[in-house]
């Protein structure tokens, strides 16, 4: 994830799991790592040389992660940031 500053605003327009998702394959494409999109909705990608997947229960777990990180993230931030 890049450094990037996230208000509510910003966090509130992240909280798709699509866009997520899309993100998240973005991503790995960005690092030249090979995938594959399974019909179930799994995601297959090479990494370190062996096929790793992804199914979409565990997808879901990472996403709901990210978005709490997010949410802590930006709370932390009101707590500590001046008006």
């Amino acid at each position: 994830m890049s450094a990037r500053s996230f208000d509510k605003k910003s966090i509130k327009t992240f909280l798709d799991f699509g866009e997520w998702r899309v993100g998240f394959l973005a991503s790995l494409a960005k690092d030249n790592i090979p995938v594959k999109q399974m019909p179930d909705g799994s995601i297959v990608a090479k990494l370190d040389g062996f096929w790793s997947e992804m199914k979409p229960d565990l997808q879901q777990e990472n996403y709901e992660e990210w978005v709490r990180s997010l949410k802590e993230f930006s709370e932390r931030r009101e707590k500590t940031t001046p008006l």
